[in-house]
């Protein structure tokens, strides 16, 4: 497919189509539409049914997607550098500008965004983590910035981490930070984990180096998963954060350039190889259930469950991935355990994992708030294993449920919330 010009600054043009990739194991990755921004979608983040997508040089465009076969635009807001991500926190939306540092964008009225106020980094601002009213900035050369949003209109900076690399990707959770940093001589990347429980002095805790440069960073549980851009996906143990080991690898057929986990799969951005989608229930050992080349430089990927974002060359992608049936995974778990239903809330359709560490007969059952059942999930005597089941909920009513398993001896059941 050849690129398309256009004389406008922003095309609004959408192709829909439905192109379906399924695997053995009953996994669709269905490419549903492609909306137009131009120039280069470099970055993209969802709020409820807005997208916002970093637009390069032209600034922040934001599109409705509460029909995903037929998304369209809102406003655009235009920026004095090049927006290369955006992070969105009520009713602000952050922006890392490149060379124009941090911009702030009021989008209580979608339709109307205003810039109400920025920080000069003194670098180039190219990813950002916002967290209890602080902003760290992923600063190029000039390092990990830690700047204060606590007044929007008034951001100040209030602490740096210096690195002597160049520090591409930023992902905060808690009182941790965990920066993807590249070196170019010699050629490799850093995982570096910094306690940010005083934003002020951040402070430097373990690191782990990378055979290519670090582009991202996505932490899930003890696990982080790193891009390493040639060289593919890096999933690294971080459950003591002063010495991270690797746990598993993936070589993509791209360059893996940025990444985002959802349940047990992680989403990832392979430049021009397109979308990649792995299960990584097993961090130890990561595979491939789902891929789609976009036909453009896959720059960025946001996930809200079921439907998948991508920052395509100069487009908005928009895919539904969907699991079917009842999945099973090839290793013996230790115990008997339901996992955290996702999403949740979920709006139709959501995902089941359970484990059992003995063949036994399972009873999976939906009941709702009174405790009454109001779907039968499985009924039947199964081998040990770890096991996944969506439930269909297309024909219930919003609302509190419950999902319950039980075997012969104990029964574990979660909350889950139905919103229509």
């Amino acid at each position: 497919m050849g690129k398309l010009n256009f004389s406008s600054k922003l095309a609004l043009v959408c192709i829909i189509i439905s192109v379906c990739c399924e695997n053995a194991d009953g996994q669709h990755l269905e490419f549903l539409t492609r909306f137009f921004t131009n120039p280069d979608a470099f970055g993209v983040t969802v709020r409820n049914n807005l997208a916002f997508v970093a637009n390069d040089t032209s600034g922040m465009q934001i599109i409705d997607v509460s029909d995903p076969y037929a998304p369209f635009h809102v406003a655009a807001f235009d920026t004095p550098g090049f927006v290369r991500s955006i992070s969105v926190v009520g009713d602000y939306a952050y922006l890392t500008d490149g060379d124009s540092g941090l911009q702030v964008v009021d989008i209580s009225d979608p339709g109307s965004p205003i810039g109400v106020g920025s920080f000069d980094t003194s670098g180039t601002a190219l990813r950002l983590s916002t967290i209890d009213g602080y902003c760290f900035v992923a600063n190029g050369y000039s390092g990990l910035l830690s700047i204060d949003i606590s007044s929007p209109a008034d951001p100040f900076l209030a602490g740096v981490f210096q690195s002597s690399g160049y520090v591409m990707g930023i992902f905060t959770m808690d009182t941790l930070a965990y920066a993807a940093i590249s070196y170019v001589e010699p050629d490799y990347g850093q995982l570096q984990i910094l306690d940010i429980s005083e934003p002020d002095n951040p402070i430097a805790l373990g690191s782990v180096d990378l055979p290519g440069a670090a582009s991202d960073v996505f932490v899930d549980g003890n696990y982080a998963y790193v891009c390493a851009y040639d060289y593919g996906l890096r999933i690294y143990d971080v459950s003591d954060p002063t010495s991270p080991g690797l746990a598993g690898t993936y070589n993509t057929p791209g360059s893996a350039r940025h990444i985002v986990v959802e349940g047990i799969y992680a989403f990832l951005a392979d430049e021009f190889a397109g979308l990649e989608v792995l299960d990584v229930s097993d961090p130890y050992d990561p595979f491939g259930v789902g891929s789609f080349d976009t036909q453009g430089i896959c720059h960025d990927v946001a996930v809200n469950a079921p439907y998948v974002y991508v920052a395509d060359d100069n487009s908005l992608t928009i895919f539904e991935f969907i699991t079917t049936g009842i999945e099973v995974s090839g290793h013996t778990p230790a115990r008997f355990s339901l996992n955290q239903v996702y999403p949740n809330p979920f709006n139709a359709r959501t995902t089941i994992e359970f484990q059992l560490p003995t063949a036994c007969s399972v009873r999976l059952e939906i009941l709702d708030i009174l405790g009454h059942v109001v779907a039968n999930v499985i009924d039947a005597p199964m081998p040990a294993g770890s096991y996944r089941v969506n439930w269909d909920a297309s024909g219930s009513s919003s609302g509190v449920y419950f999902v319950r398993l039980q075997n012969e001896t104990e029964a574990i059941s979660r909350r889950l919330t139905l919103v229509k």
